[in-house]
């Protein structure tokens, strides 16, 4: 058979050789009209048989929502990852319809941004920028083309290490000192601080690898942190309240004091 999309196909168009009962398969184009005569070779020439015309199924544009973006959730890196929510709502006709999820910090993200293959109705995206706005919709593509979805745009907050505050010590006594603190913001971390306490040392600036005492809260961290602890007598000691979050460790205001003798 020789076959293409214009009248009277001849050999210079697609052929395709027939089997034994003269028949044969192809793959075609939809939303074509094709053209396809039988011939025959021998050694008289080539003989082609009456044109049949055949006009593929049409099939139609898919169309695509997208639903939603969840909160952003911060992870080692660091960065970002979220989950975005879409449906293929229609597939043009034909089941050979690609669709997910293309996202950039540009408006109106196309194939050629960050493609995310759905998973059901969901696409992940990880490795998200701190404190960027980003552009995601939803995307189709069959054979008569690509179609997109609904723009939502989302931003990442601007991560921190936390933010405390050491205040004055309290109830210094020989061997015994209360000291205070706050935790003021978590540093948008959208987990939360995961402990915190006090670090406190006979030298200036004490950090949780060098103080040479920490006392932590592992359990929930309150707003509010006080802590009474048993030193020596008539020293000089260094104490900063700390916490930390996924980020990183931060640390408060320096204060110094003096136990009585």
């Amino acid at each position: 058979f020789c076959y293409g999309t214009s009248a009277n196909p001849t050999l210079n168009d697609f052929t395709v050789a027939a089997n034994s009962s003269f028949s044969a398969s192809i793959a075609l184009t939809p939303n074509t009209t094709y053209y396809v005569r039988a011939y025959a070779i021998n050694l008289g020439g080539t003989s082609y048989g009456n044109q049949v015309i055949y006009s593929a199924p049409t099939v139609q544009l898919a169309s695509v929502v997208t639903d939603s973006v969840a909160i952003p959730t911060l992870i080692q890196g660091p960065s970002y990852w979220t989950t975005f929510y879409g449906q293929l709502t229609n597939n043009g006709g034909t089941s050979n319809t690609d669709w997910g999820f293309c996202y950039s910090t540009s408006p109106n993200p196309t194939v050629n941004d960050i493609v995310v293959a759905p998973v059901g109705s969901e696409g992940y995206a990880n490795n998200l920028l701190l404190g960027q706005t980003y552009y995601v919709r939803t995307y189709a593509t069959n054979a008569s083309g690509t179609v997109y979805g609904n723009q939502i745009v989302f931003s990442t907050p601007l991560a921190t290490v936390p933010v405390v505050a050491t205040y004055a010590v309290t109830n210094i006594q020989s061997n015994v000192a209360t000291f205070n603190g706050e935790v003021l913001s978590d540093g948008n971390d959208p987990n939360g601080v995961s402990n915190g306490g006090f670090c406190v040392s006979t030298s200036p600036n004490p950090t949780i690898d060098n103080a040479g005492i920490v006392y932590s809260f592992n359990t929930t961290l309150p707003t509010i942190l006080a802590q009474s602890v048993s030193l020596l007598p008539n020293t000089t000691y260094y104490v900063r309240a700390f916490t930390s979050n996924i980020l990183g460790v931060g640390y408060g205001n320096e204060i110094s004091f003096t136990t009585l003798p």
